[in-house]
Order: C-alpha cells, then sequence, then structure tokens
C-alpha cells in the first residue's frame, strides 16, 4: 500500500510526494511523527537546509526510515521550486530532457517463464514496448535461481528480434 502526503506552498499549487510503497504505513508515521513538525513552517525554497534541520534534529534517530521520509519531503520540495519557476526539476539541475525509449518492467519471480513471454509480448502489442526488464534468480538468491532453470528459460523464451534487454 503506498501513502501520500501532500505540501501547499503560499501560491496555493498542491503538491504531492509519494512515499516509499516498502512498509509505506511506517514510512508516513515518521513523517507525521519525526519529520513534519521540523519542516513546517520554513523556508521551502532552502532545501538544503530543511534537509539540514531535520537531520541535525533527529540525529539519535537517522536510519532509512528517516531517510525515506526525507526523500518525499524532498521530491515535494524540488517539484514546488520547478513549479515557481516554471520548468522542470531535470532543468533546473541544468540538465536536458531528450527523448529515451522506455522499457517495461517486471517485478515478478513468481511467472512462469511462458507466461511472461507471453505478457510481454502483449505489452509490446498494446504499448509498443522494444525493451524489457525481467528479474532473474532469487531475492538476493547468491547465485540460485527462483527454481531450477528459470532464468535460462526465461531468456530463452523472451528473447525475440525486436526485443532489446
Amino acid at each position: 500500500m503506498s501513502h501520500w502526503f501532500g505540501c501547499e506552498q503560499t501560491m496555493g499549487t498542491k503538491v504531492g510526494a509519494r512515499v516509499s510503497p516498502y512498509n509505506a504505513d511506517i514510512t508516513s508515521q515518521v513523517v507525521h511523527r519525526q519529520v513534519a513538525r521540523h519542516v513546517l513552517g520554513l523556508d521551502a525554497s532552502d532545501i538544503e537546509a530543511v534537509t539540514a534541520t531535520v537531520l541535525d534534529r533527529e540525529h539519535k534517530f537517522q536510519g532509512t526510515y528517516l531517510y525515506r521520509a526525507l526523500c518525499g519531503i524532498d521530491t515535494a520540495l524540488w517539484d514546488i521550486r520547478g513549479k515557481r519557476a516554471g520548468k522542470s526539476v531535470c532543468h533546473l539541475l541544468g540538465g536536458k530532457t531528450p527523448s529515451f525509449p522506455v522499457y517495461a518492467s517486471s517485478m515478478q519471480r513468481e511467472i512462469t517463464p511462458e507466461a511472461e513471454a507471453d505478457r510481454m509480448l502483449a505489452l509490446k502489442e498494446q504499448f509498443g514496448y522494444q525493451s524489457f526488464k525481467f528479474r532473474i534468480a532469487r531475492e538476493c538468491g547468491h547465485d540460485e535461481d527462483q527454481w531450477p532453470g528459470r532464468t535460462e528459460k526465461l531468456s530463452r523464451s523472451c528473447v525475440k528480434p525486436w526485443v532489446m534487454m
């Protein structure tokens, strides 16, 4: 389950930021109990100071949940900065936004190689994807496959002339 929170700037533009989907309920609690009280009322244009303030005031509780909560705040503040400037965050940071191909991504390991290949073909047909990312091996598998031979079979099933991996 994803949790959302929002920030509102003085001009009334609402900005939302998504909290990581992994243990989002915990991260959401950290935002509300440990982060919000430090950032409310601070200057949203000084993102570095907002981050430093939270890290200083929560110095005894540093770790993944605090950083996940800060990432949500950071994302919202960069979004506000971009909206105020009328630019994308990429352009604010000096980058360019060239076009680039996107890929379809599968985060499943339980699906059979044949079903995964069929699924990728359907995504190609429906949305025009030419590149795909799929999971291989076990999560933290230490060179052990999800089930014997799955990765090799998946690779053979999914490699088609039109596929980039």
